[in-house]
């Protein structure tokens, strides 16, 4: 018998998604995939008047608890985002990745 009944895997980043794994169907064809969704997301305008995509946190939240609102037990991951080599500002990913850790840990263990 397995500790958790779902597998969340996530691919954090504004195009990124969520996909929810029932663990107990793994060995079957579809590797007991659920249901996959988009990051959700919302537009934002700033200061200057420029919109822009952010993570609705919201709909996440929401997003997160489907497992324990049927009652089971879930595993949250999501691919590890490192700063160096990647040519380009990472701190919105970081904070993405912070933001979810943080949504996932009291809800799904």
């Amino acid at each position: 018998m397995n500790k958790y009944d779902i597998l969340v895997a996530i691919d954090i980043g504004i195009h990124g998604g969520i996909a929810f794994f029932d663990v107990d169907e793994s060995n079957h064809e579809s590797h007991g995939l659920l249901s996959i969704r988009d990051m959700p997301i919302k537009k934002h305008t700033n200061k200057s008047g420029k919109e822009k995509n952010i993570l609705d946190i919201d709909q996440l939240l929401f997003v997160l608890e489907i497992p324990t609102q049927h009652g089971e037990h879930a595993l949250v991951v999501m691919e590890d985002v490192r700063s160096f080599g990647l040519g380009f500002s990472v701190s919105a990913l970081m904070e993405q990745k912070g933001v979810i850790r943080g949504m996932a840990n009291p809800r799904l263990r």
